[in-house]
């Protein structure tokens, strides 16, 4: 473990500038079976050892693009664009921290990002950047928590929020349980860019200098609401939920949300989820879904959804008062695993928008993943889309294998298919292609290039190089 130390030290004093990006993916195991704690002389108690548990993680990323628009209006030449930024994201995970009155209470978290854009068209130099993601402590104490810091809040009537506050909860015998937060808004970087602020203004798209425009007040950004719930073991679970989350002084948000859990038998479990915008006294959006397994080897999902898009938005924001954007979907996918190598599913989903008119997404989808040394998948996919505008037709084709087992080797094409041509354009190619290298169970470089074809550029060409870094342990 020694050589193991010696390289995590600069590499969390280089990069603890970011957040995972590859949160789906499962971490690593350690690399060295725990250590056994030293035993006692003999006559002597052994002395316990503590349990503290970390987690590390960081993800460098280095990305070359080059795109050539389309030509414009009579003709004009658009001149490429060429761009080489560098992100780096980590994260830093402490749990079970003791406190003199609380063994194994404490959790701490820490993310944050960096970029620096090495060659951007246009700006002439290099450009900085960077932020902190999470930076957050909790404390638990029996039933309940309390956590400070700049924290994440997803789910029921707040979505997803970010802000710099208190969260606290508890979950109360027969089922019962609280979860509260508030505090101020992180402001998105991008809010303070021209025509942000006065959309439609065009004094404000003219500035070249968005550090002209004044800074806004934390204090008039700000947000606070809570979830209370009822849950009977794994079966039956019912939330209620409030959001109210205030910009610039007036109103952003103020919402009210219900969410329902039901799984009488395995085998089918029933869940829904509703928001309510208050302050316009409609749904934001509602939906139902209805999970079956009637057979090991099928699957079937029912669903409806109902979505009034503009609601999403502030109230602060011009755009929220359009409405017009409303529709409901309802359909059904199937999957079938008629061997254990082959998977197949098909999709169908029928949309009302508000206006009348119709629109539906179909489709289908075969993976064959036949048990060989070099574990090879091959995915094959249909689908259309049919819209008011204009529909097209997708076809994907993509399949992954691994020559030796640390190295992976995958190879993705899309082709789009327009109904009607977009800017003289029917059809849209993208191809990628990518390599990965997994060195040690925590340590993996990924190489990956793409070319594409669109309506809107002639030719768009982007190549990424990606280092991974995934490590936990404690000790017991």
């Amino acid at each position: 473990m020694s050589p193991l130390r010696h390289f995590l030290g600069p590499v969390l004093a280089l990069s603890l500038v970011g957040l995972p990006a590859s949160a789906d993916e499962p971490a690593a195991p350690p690399t060295a079976p725990p250590m056994a704690p030293p035993m006692a002389p003999e006559g002597q108690e052994p002395e316990e050892v503590d349990a503290i548990a970390w987690h590390v993680s960081a993800d460098s990323y280095a990305r070359l693009f080059q795109r050539a628009a389309v030509p414009g209006p009579s003709g004009s030449l658009v001149q490429a664009d060429f761009a080489a930024p560098f992100y780096q994201y980590a994260l830093l995970q402490v749990r079970d921290i003791d406190l003199p009155w609380a063994k194994d209470s404490v959790d701490v978290e820490l993310s944050a990002w960096g970029n620096v854009e090495m060659a951007t068209a246009g700006t002439g130099g290099r450009r900085l950047d960077g932020d902190i993601t999470v930076a957050r402590v909790t404390h638990r104490i029996g039933p309940g928590y309390v956590g400070f810091g700049r924290q994440i809040y997803a789910g029921g009537a707040a979505r997803f929020v970010r802000f710099d506050g208190l969260r606290a909860g508890i979950a109360a015998p027969f089922g019962l349980g609280l979860d509260a937060y508030g505090g101020f808004t992180v402001l998105p970087r991008w809010s303070a860019r021209p025509g942000y602020y006065a959309l439609g203004n065009a004094a404000d798209t003219l500035l070249d200098d968005p550090s002209t425009l004044e800074s806004p007040s934390r204090s008039q950004y700000w947000l606070a609401g809570a979830r209370g719930y009822y849950r009977f073991h794994e079966r039956f679970e019912v939330g209620a939920s409030f959001h109210e989350q205030r910009e610039d002084g007036g109103l952003g948000r103020r919402n009210l949300g219900g969410d329902l859990r039901l799984a009488l038998v395995d085998e089918v479990t029933l869940r829904s989820r509703a928001v309510m915008d208050l302050d316009a006294t409609d749904l934001t959006e509602l939906r139902v879904a209805l999970d079956m397994a009637p057979r090991k080897d099928v699957d079937v999902g029912l669903g409806f959804f109902h979505a009034v898009p503009a609601l999403f938005l502030s109230r602060q924001s011009v755009l929220s008062v359009f409405s017009t954007s409303a529709y409901d979907e309802i359909g059904a996918d199937l999957g079938y695993r008629p061997i254990r190598a082959l998977a197949l599913g098909v999709e169908g989903w029928a949309q009302r928008f508000t206006a009348g008119d119709l629109g539906a997404r179909l489709g289908g989808q075969a993976r064959l993943r036949p048990d060989l040394p070099t574990k090879p998948i091959l995915v094959l996919a249909y689908r259309r889309i049919l819209e008011p505008i204009n529909g097209y037709h997708s076809l994907r084709a993509a399949v992954s294998a691994h020559p030796i087992p640390p190295l992976l080797l995958s190879t993705e094409v899309f082709t789009y298919l327009y109904d009607a041509p977009i800017q003289g354009v029917s059809t849209s190619f993208v191809g990628i292609q990518s390599v990965r290298y997994a060195f040690v169970d925590w340590l993996a470089a990924t190489l990956s290039g793409s070319a594409a074809q669109t309506p809107y550029a002639e030719h768009d060409l982007q190549a990424l190089a990606r280092i991974e870094i995934d490590v936990e342990g404690g000790s017991r």
